[in-house]
Parts: structure tokens; sequence; C-alpha cells
């Protein structure tokens, strides 16, 4: 009884502590966008129309394949989310007060 009232909170602060070290960039309402793409899909593919038996001329087919990019650009989004910026400004002004020398003199 005693090791369980040292151990318990003894691992609750250690997985507290790796939960605060964790970094989440990425905005959880693209997880949630992600969730709803992956329902619609199911729901798609499970949609029936019994009075055609071309099963909707290819736009259900044409949305899924839609939804699937949609999915692919919000894991790009996630992606650049978690990078860190790039700094743009490096190699910028090298060379940049070059001009033809002895201009502006005259002697």
């Amino acid at each position: 009884m005693v090791r369980r009232q040292i151990l318990f909170p003894l691992l609750a602060g250690v997985v507290a502590l790796l939960h605060v070290g964790v970094a989440q960039a990425a905005d959880p309402r693209l997880d949630e966008a992600d969730q709803a793409i992956q329902k619609a899909i199911a729901l798609l593919q499970a949609a029936q129309n019994p009075s055609n038996p071309q099963q909707f001329n290819g736009h259900r087919k044409a949305a899924v394949h839609d939804l699937e990019q949609a999915r692919k650009q919000i894991v790009k989004a996630k992606t650049f989310a978690d990078k860190p910026p790039k700094d743009n400004n490096k190699g910028k002004g090298k060379g940049k007060d070059k001009g033809k020398q002895g201009e502006g003199k005259k002697n």
C-alpha cells in the first residue's frame, strides 16, 4: 500500500513532465477536420443508389478522390506547422552595395 502511495504520484509527475515537453505546433482543429473527412469518405462509400445501377455516375468516386486529396493537404499543413521557420534573410545583402568602382568621385 505504501509503495502505491509513493509510486503513483511519482509516475504521475513523470507523465506530466513528459506531456509538458511535447510540442504540438499544429492546430488541433486540423486533426478534427481530418476525422470529419474520414467520416465523410466512409459515408460516401457506404451510400447506395438503388434506382441507378451506375451508382451516382462517378460523382461519388470523384468526391472520395477530392476528400483524399484534402487529407493529404492537411498532412502537409501539419508538417509545415511543425517545422521551425527558415531564416530567409541568410545571404541577402551580400554584394548589395557593389557598384561601378570609382563612380561618384571625379578628380
